[in-house]
């Protein structure tokens, strides 16, 4: 007895000295971590205390953030803590079919028919999809109404988590399919609809990412190639241009969304873009001329570390309120797209077949004014391009509509 109660008391104080001295370390001698690769977002840091902020509670709080940020080695922690609870999820499945979902962090999940290709849950009946969706499609309907010179685009394209795919195997029943069909059916006669559907698993990898839910570069020409198809029907004169080569960064190893909140346990993807000979243009963002893509910057090897964790955006153009690009071809074309994240490889592409194209993120320009905007730009062309929840609203399942105008 005597020897446990020593025992105990020796172990003890050796957990409380380990806890002293790792706090100590993290407070007083490691350089403090200032952006988390992982998450993609700036790492909080301790403040000093004052009267004012320990009687608010936000000392408090900002140091157990800080503790956890800063905490030593943090992403090999949390990549063992995702290991570990992933193994046990799989173990718990034991009867697993090729496309039974296994947890591996954060609304991802894995399958054993290819482990390395990662999605989100499928979409489920959801009643506030079903109202983001006909609010949006009878107000984009109202508008096309009252601009009847102006030719009106929508292209949805496809995710891994609204297939059917996953539907037999999980005995569940998904509504990515049904909802798709209610969106492109909603529109009226004069809005050209389109997606870049995907109707096998054998294909999507063709044209998807492993690690995240866009699109890799085969799969956004793809797209875009769809969207020539639709402008061909007013302009038959327009033909997509074709890539003359092909760069990857082979040294690089790119993991997407779904790869980062599942803590890289998986393989990782390679990124690579398509060359083109394109009309020279302009760029300016949010109404100050510059250069809006990072290629060169990436390629030469100059970008700063932390943007390579997402090169899909950064690389191609980050997201912004207002891009504008503007050639000298004299089309007597211009065109405004409603975009997301989607359309990060397209901007140039679409923008090389217009005077002007000017490319609007509701997601952050939430003060565009539609009727001035037309009124201001002489418009010909408006394409909602993205994925539906992207367009219609905030998030999934939110209030705050991106409806623009009432018509």
């Amino acid at each position: 007895m005597k020897n446990n109660h020593l025992r105990n008391r020796i172990i003890s104080f050796l957990f409380s000295f380990g806890i002293i001295a790792t706090g100590s370390y993290i407070l007083f001698i490691k350089p403090p971590t200032t952006r988390l690769s992982m998450e993609l977002r700036t790492a909080t840091t301790f403040i000093g205390p004052t009267i004012d902020n320990v009687s608010e509670g936000y000392f408090q709080s900002t140091f157990e953030s800080a503790f956890s940020d800063q905490f030593i080695k943090r992403t090999w922690w949390l990549k063992a803590y995702t290991f570990l609870e992933h193994t046990l999820y799989d173990w718990s499945l034991p009867n697993k079919k090729p496309m039974t979902l296994v947890w591996i962090g954060e609304d991802v999940y894995t399958f054993p028919a290819n482990e390395d290709y990662l999605t989100a849950f499928p979409v489920l009946k959801n009643a506030s999809y079903e109202e983001g969706i006909a609010r949006f499609t009878e107000n984009v309907n109202a508008i096309a109404e009252k601009y009847q010179d102006v030719h009106f685009y929508v292209f949805k394209p496809f995710r891994i988590n609204e297939s059917d795919w996953f539907d037999e195997d999980n005995d569940l029943t998904s509504y990515g399919q049904i909802y798709s069909q209610q969106f492109f059916s909603s529109f009226s006669d004069r809005i050209l609809v389109a997606d870049n559907r995907i109707d096998s698993f054998e294909t999507y990898k063709k044209y998807y990412f492993k690690t995240d839910p866009h699109w890799n570069i085969y799969g956004s020409y793809e797209g875009y190639r769809i969207l020539v198809s639709l402008f061909q029907q007013y302009y038959p004169e327009i033909e997509p241009y074709e890539y003359t080569g092909v760069y990857c960064f082979e040294d690089f190893d790119y993991y997407g969304q779904y790869g980062r909140n599942s803590a890289y346990l998986t393989e990782p993807d390679c990124f690579c873009d398509l060359n083109f000979d394109l009309p020279e243009y302009r760029t300016l963002v949010n109404g100050v001329e510059r250069q809006y893509d990072q290629k060169e910057a990436f390629k030469n090897g100059t970008i700063e570390e932390f943007y390579w964790n997402y090169i899909y955006s950064v690389y191609h153009g980050n997201d912004e309120s207002e891009v504008h690009f503007q050639t000298e071809l004299n089309t007597g074309r211009n065109l405004l797209v409603f975009v997301d994240s989607y359309s990060s490889p397209l901007k140039a592409l679409l923008a090389a077949h217009f005077d002007n194209a000017y490319f609007i993120d509701p997601r952050i320009n939430k003060d565009f004014n539609f009727r001035e905007f037309m009124a201001e730009h002489e418009i010909t062309d408006v394409l909602y391009l993205g994925f539906y929840g992207s367009l219609y609203s905030n998030a999934e399942g939110s209030n705050e509509d991106y409806v623009f105008e009432d018509y």
